[in-house]
């Protein structure tokens, strides 16, 4: 279960962020980093610095925001793993929609699987 006091997971004003690797998921307000399940506009917000995301998702979120979808994108493909702090994160297929995908966060051991960061902190 994750809690406000859990030292991998918080849930704070602009969304779900992880500690450890100083980013969020699917943020609700602009953040500095943000990772993105899928291009749904509840999940993907523009005005977002760092964006990480499957190609599908990042050319929905540049079409309906154009240059205000993400100062810096970064693609990210299913089943690569990539560093981020101290965390690892894989993307996985969601089969929700085009590009959409669940969120594998691995640290010191303990793996937790989002499936989107919005529905997390329902």
């Amino acid at each position: 279960m994750i809690t406000e006091n859990s030292s991998l997971l918080q849930k704070k004003r602009e969304g779900l962020y992880c500690i450890p690797g100083d980013f969020f998921i699917d943020p609700l307000l602009p953040v500095d980093k943000a990772l993105i399940t899928h291009a749904h506009t509840d999940h993907a917000k523009p005005n977002n610095n760092h964006v990480l995301g499957l190609i599908e998702t990042l050319d929905v979120m540049k079409i309906r925001y154009g240059v205000k979808y993400s100062q810096k994108p970064q693609i990210i493909k299913y089943n690569q793993t990539l560093r981020i702090g101290d965390v690892y994160v894989k993307f996985l297929p969601a089969g929700h929609i085009l590009g959409s995908a669940q969120i594998l966060i691995t640290y010191k051991g303990y793996k937790v699987l989002i499936l989107s960061g919005k529905d997390i902190l329902h």
